[in-house]
């Protein structure tokens, strides 16, 4: 039998149907009104749970149709349903909002995609099996599968298969393919080909389907195990040891991934695809741990990551890393897990498939670049004097030469922008919290760390950033000028400038609304410097206006430039380091091969 797409809120389809028999005449295909544009998008960003209650639910979005067609409302007081639409021959036609139907698309909600049914992709599954199996590359066109494929309209009973055929899944397919089994090593081509996934997620995709599928999946074991097959090893196992166990034991039948294909990759688009697989099954969301499979497949096998097999303290390191910029990006407030709809909304997809194709790991900027990781872990490091991987108030401020403020670094511990991760009795930042703080402070042109500090700077919560708040921080930059012998900005003066950039409705009242504006969200993060970093404000007020227009690369932010100047700069100093230790051996008169390298002691590589 075919399986089922996931069901409608039951109370939703009700009330749908209700509002239809009681209206028969057919609504416009679009809502005309700005009110039912609103109605719409209320709808769709409101809980699932909250939707689907039914004619209630109806009801109330009817009601918002109503007040932009007030005499359609009317005619439909007595029942109490959205206004009926109005004939062709009165002219116009009434506002009638759409009802809203939980899985039907958009506000990170996607669709099932037309040509990947079971039916349509029959022929290229069973060609990968086939050429998986005996070790070549599948045909670009598949032979196509015979007798039809497809059970007859109405879900009547498959008829009786040929000699040699069985149905599954309301297919019919030779028993010969169907019997093939293909073991975790050999499951590349599946996550890639077939699934769309990157070609690393062959193993956490080959322990998903055995996890759905237990039964199928331990008869295959066990008939493995039957026949005394010795089977060697291949590209999952080089790693020495085998974390997973009897997870990634077996061989997973065809029959087996048509039952996982028809469940969990026909009713979904790519993004959902990604996230219930990346997920822990019946979990609402993606959790830090549910990444590190992924990780330790991709240091696994990806060229550019290869040097760190001998080191696997720092492979930890580099996955923690990856890891924590996923999550700075997609759960901002440190909720601990990401949802359906921020991974639709951000680049995550493209990034994996990236990485996939990309030897070089330092041209992936997003998220996995060996050389962020780097200055990351290198900057921790230097501030992190006893090595116990948490930073307190003192150990933070030297960070960019003493830029910081005092005002700022109190404001930054009692964690207003982002709640600290490490569960510390101290109230000290952990390795990830400080990335995040790296991360915001380095590269103030993106929404995510704009709002990391106006909830910092909104020292009473208010959602709004006034004139008091911003004299509270800038009076330390003041005095930190004077200390200098720098020339003073006035506080007045510096108001009026970030007035007339940010151009609020109020006169000093900042909204969230004016930092992130599309003509000006790249320049906005000044705001911020302003305030509470000197260096950068001094930096601002001698701006070359031809080089900060060359700097507004779209495909190369500002954390992506202070990155690749401190690796340089990182990279100088280690080789300055091991030339000492060379010459310091040379005047010792201690021998060594040529290749030897030095290592500082201070050095974390």
């Amino acid at each position: 039998a075919v399986a089922a797409a996931p069901a409608v809120a039951p109370a939703a389809t009700q009330g749908e149907a209700a509002a239809a028999a009681a209206s028969p005449e057919e609504a416009p295909e679009e809502p005309v009104s700005k009110a039912a544009e609103d109605a719409k998008d209320a709808a769709a960003d409101a809980d699932v749970a909250a939707v689907a209650a039914g004619a209630k639910g109806a009801a109330a979005a009817g009601a918002g149709g109503a007040e932009a067609a007030p005499e359609a409302a009317a005619a439909d007081a007595d029942t109490g349903l959205p206004p009926k639409p109005q004939t062709a021959a009165a002219g116009s036609a009434a506002d009638v909002p759409r009802f809203y139907t939980p899985g039907q698309g958009g506000r990170g909600r996607g669709q099932p995609i037309a040509d990947e049914t079971l039916e349509n992709k029959l022929d290229l599954i069973v060609e990968v099996w086939r050429a998986t199996n005996a070790g070549r590359p599948a045909e670009s066109t598949p032979e196509k599968q015979t007798p039809p494929v497809a059970k007859s309209a109405g879900g009547a009973r498959a008829p009786t298969p040929p000699a040699g055929y069985e149905w599954c899944e309301g297919v019919c397919v030779k028993t010969a393919d169907m019997d093939i089994g293909l073991r975790v090593e050999q499951f590349a081509a599946v996550a890639k080909t077939l699934c769309g996934f990157p070609s690393f997620f062959a193993a956490p995709l080959f322990r998903r389907i055995r996890k759905l599928f237990p039964d199928e999946s331990k008869a295959d074991s066990a008939s493995k195990e039957a026949e005394g097959k010795s089977e060697s090893k291949g590209a999952s196992e080089s790693k020495g040891d085998r974390p997973y166990g009897d997870e990634d034991e077996g061989e997973i039948k065809l029959r087996t991934f048509f039952k996982f294909w028809r469940t969990e990759m026909q009713p979904y688009d790519h993004c959902d695809r990604f996230f219930r697989l990346v997920k822990q099954v019946g979990a609402p969301g993606i959790v830090k741990s549910d990444f590190l499979p992924f990780m330790e497949e991709l240091l696994a096998f990806h060229p550019g990551l290869a040097f760190l097999e001998s080191t696997p303290e720092f492979q930890e390191k580099y996955a923690r890393t990856v890891i924590a910029r996923i999550f700075y990006i997609l759960d901002p407030l440190n909720r601990q897990t990401i949802t359906q709809r921020a991974l639709r909304r951000s680049n995550l997809l493209t990034a994996f498939h990236t990485v996939d194709m990309e030897e070089d790991i330092n041209l992936v900027n997003d998220y996995f670049s060996y050389e962020h990781f780097y200055v990351l872990y290198c900057k921790f490091w230097e501030l992190d004097k006893d090595h116990d991987f948490l930073l307190s108030r003192e150990d933070l401020t030297p960070l960019g030469g003493h830029a910081l403020t005092n005002a700022i670094l109190d404001r930054i511990f009692e964690q207003p922008g982002r709640p600290f991760e490490a569960q510390d009795s101290e109230g000290r930042m952990g390795y990830e919290d400080f990335i995040c703080l790296l991360l915001s402070e380095e590269d103030k042109t993106n929404e995510v760390s704009l709002a990391y500090w106006f909830r910092t700077i909104d020292l009473d919560g208010d959602g709004t950033i006034q004139t008091w708040e911003m004299r509270h921080f800038y009076g330390e930059q003041m005095q930190r000028m004077e200390d200098l012998n720098c020339e003073v900005v006035p506080f007045e003066d510096v108001l009026c400038q970030m007035a007339d950039l940010l151009q609020p409705e109020v006169d000093g009242v900042f909204r969230f609304e004016d930092f992130i504006n599309p003509q000006r969200v790249r320049l906005t993060g000044v705001f911020f410097s302003v305030l509470f970093n000197l260096s950068k404000f001094t930096a601002f007020e001698q701006r070359d206006p031809f080089v900060v227009k060359q700097q507004q690369d779209p495909g190369f932010t500002a954390w992506d430039r202070y990155a690749q100047i401190e690796y340089a700069r990182l990279a100088l100093e280690e080789e300055a380091q091991e030339d000492d230790v060379s010459l310091e051996a040379d005047d010792r008169g201690w021998g060594g091969d040529d290749d030897d390298e030095g290592t500082s002691a201070e050095s974390p590589f």
